[in-house]
Parts: C-alpha cells; structure tokens; sequence
C-alpha cells in the first residue's frame, strides 16, 4: 500500500529532538531517495545531510560524521539581535526563532556554517554618517557546560548614491549576491506551497 512523507511532520519532530540535544544527520544512498526530506530533517535538527553516491563510501561517510562529534565545541548555540532600533529580523534559512533566539545548534570546530537574515529598519542617518544596527549575541555552552557569549556590533556607512554605484562588483559579491537571491526565492515558495 502507498506510504504518505509528510516532511513537515517529520521535521517537526527531528526538531522536537533537537530541542532536547539531540541533532539528526542523514544520509541519502544512490539516486532514489528523498532529498527535500532529508536536507530539512538535518537543517532543522543542527545535523548534517549527506549524499552517497557509491555505497562502498557508506562507512567513509560514517567516519566522517562521527569524527565530527569529536570537534564539538559548542552546544545549544542560539543567535539574538539586540538593538534599540525598531528592527524586524527574519531567518532565511530554515532555523527555529524561540522566543527572541535563533536556534543554531552545535558549534563544531573547522565548519563553516553559513545563515542568512534579512533585516527590516528605518535608517534617519545622514549620507556619510555611520549607523549601528545593534548587536550580535552568540550564546553557546563550552565543553565544560560553561555559558560563554561572543558580541558583534552590526554597523555600516550609510551611503551617497554615486558613492554606492561606484563600488567595484567583485565576484565574490555576485556569488553572495546569488545565494541571498537563491534563499529569498526558497523561502517565498515555502510560504506559497504552506499556504
């Protein structure tokens, strides 16, 4: 009889585990698998989402994920805005907001994790003149269960309008450019498909 993936459903509840310490990573073996399914079970659960093309490289994959445990060096990592700006900020990634946190999950040493937020403001600053946004606030425990807080101060000059057109496009800022562009669309047809 035809089985029905709700992948809503079970995201929820690999994100339920989370919320308890434990992160999902999956694997998708070959050609024939889920991969919407699978790359959302890892992304809502702080995991990692694996494609395995040659079955021999099953334990290789393994390994890899399980040294990866080992390099841990943050848990419970969660991201807030601070700011005494009126400032709406949304997640273009498909991460947990609690509260007034953004919930990232484990910090492993040597992985880049890339999140992407899009900011709501109203800048009265003059052209020329620099405007703080507000603050970062990466709040994780260390191996030792310790609580530590890193803080970044968001700022920037607001900018003349020859000024800004005249800024080099490096490849670099299309690159960048393209994965904002890329995440915006993502997450409108996500919104589209949930209405």
């Amino acid at each position: 009889f035809p089985v029905t993936i709700d992948a809503n459903e079970i995201a929820e509840h690999t994100k339920g585990l989370f919320q308890r310490g434990i992160s999902t990573s999956t694997f998708g073996v070959g050609d024939h698998y889920n991969e919407n399914l699978l790359e959302k079970m890892a992304d809502v659960s702080g995991g990692n989402a694996y494609y395995i093309e040659d079955e021999n490289k099953i334990v290789e994959m393994l390994l890899k994920e399980f040294a990866s445990l080992g390099s841990i060096i943050g848990n419970s990592a969660k991201i807030k805005f601070v700011s005494e700006n009126k400032v709406t900020v949304e997640s273009l990634n498909e991460i947990e907001k609690i509260q007034d946190s953004f919930v990232v999950g484990n910090i492993i040493a040597n992985k880049e994790l890339k999140l992407l937020f899009e900011f709501e403001f109203t800048n009265n600053k003059n052209k020329g003149q620099r405007f703080v946004l507000g603050n970062i606030e990466l709040t994780y425990l260390d191996s030792k269960g310790k609580k530590q807080t890193e803080t970044i101060t968001l700022e920037y000059k607001t900018l003349a309008d020859d000024e800004f057109e005249a800024i080099e496009i490096t490849q670099e800022v299309l690159i960048q450019e393209t994965i904002l562009d890329l995440a915006k669309k993502q997450k409108k047809a996500k919104e589209e498909i949930l209405r």
